[in-house]
């Protein structure tokens, strides 16, 4: 499974709109493309804005004014806004009919701009490679082996559960089966295996302009015993489109032992969730201690109202 599925992603969609700029407009130097273009993803994909799709649309051809208003070409400035907001439409992984339209749209303008057609051959042929290979990017991580399994907590957040489709040979128990499946080794790999697959579901989200769910992993405490494991896992979710989506849940009494470690990844812009397995002693002053906290949980109904008391905003879950 290739683990940043996102970052390839992005670093493709870079690569062809770049190239579709260049056939369209080649006066455009590359690190004059490349400033339109990450402009683009900040919007696009990142959504810095916090916009929903009309507004990014409005917000991206916003945008293109003042950085092609820079580049002091001499072509008619609304034109070349126009035909850049069209080249960068072509990232979306549309149906034929949204790329006919786009690209009548481009030969118009360019028409008007340059008063000479556009040979739009090759564009097409991008366009069609495009198409397929970002469909097999978001086809690369698939397994029938394992599942997630998304409960609903709140408003657009979910917890997350991995299960196993693998067969075992009928001389192991359910129950060997089991105590195998979850052991500290197994629990550390799933972690990862389970992360690919949120990791999958949040990009195709984020193409349908879908940026506020959040996932919920479990963490697996001996991860804090193996340097490099921690270190990988991190890596792998420094990435601000993941950063905001997941949160990493924990046992309160985990915390309180590895705080200095967590409290600093906080700090770093990582979201952890925490859950109460027993009574701890808090007022409703030092519970305010627990708002570096994303989200608190518990599985018990009793400590859902015993931690409820102290003003705390709480999620009582079942898986």
């Amino acid at each position: 499974m290739n683990s940043n599925i996102i970052e390839k992603y992005l670093d493709y969609t870079k690569k062809s709109l770049t190239k579709y700029f260049k056939l369209v407009l080649p006066k455009l130097r590359v690190k004059d493309i490349s400033l339109i273009i990450d402009k683009y993803l900040e919007i696009r994909y990142y959504n810095y804005y916090d916009l929903d799709k009309n507004g990014i649309k409005k917000e991206i051809r916003t945008n293109l004014s003042p950085i092609l208003e820079e580049f002091k070409l001499k072509e008619n400035l609304t034109n070349l806004v126009s035909l850049s907001y069209n080249i960068l439409l072509l990232d979306d992984i549309l149906d034929d009919l949204d790329i006919k339209e786009i690209l009548t749209n481009i030969e118009k303008i360019y028409f008007k701009t340059y008063n000479t057609n556009l040979d739009t051959k090759e564009l097409k042929r991008l366009i069609i490679d495009t198409k397929s290979n970002k469909i097999k990017v978001l086809k690369e991580i698939k397994t029938d082996k394992f599942q997630v399994n998304y409960l609903k907590l709140a408003n657009k957040l979910y917890l997350t559960n991995l299960t196993y489709n693998i067969k075992f040979p009928s001389i192991y128990s359910t129950y060997a089966i089991n105590r195998v499946y979850e052991s500290s080794l197994i629990n550390e790999q799933k972690l990862f295996v389970l992360y690919n697959l949120v990791d999958i579901k949040i990009l195709n989200e984020v193409i349908n302009y879908n940026y506020k769910n959040k996932y919920i992993l479990d963490f697996p405490m001996t991860l804090f015993l193996k340097e490099d494991k921690i270190k990988r896992f991190f890596n792998l979710i420094d990435n601000d489109i993941i950063k905001e989506k997941i949160v990493i849940n924990l046992d309160y009494e985990y915390y309180l032992e590895y705080k200095d470690k967590i409290d600093e990844m906080i700090k770093l812009g990582y979201h952890f969730a925490i859950t109460f397995k027993k009574k701890y002693e808090f007022t409703n002053i030092t519970s305010k201690s627990l708002e570096i906290f994303s989200f608190l949980i518990t599985k018990k109904e009793d400590l859902y109202n015993y931690y409820s008391s102290f003003n705390m905003n709480i999620y009582l879950r079942s898986m």
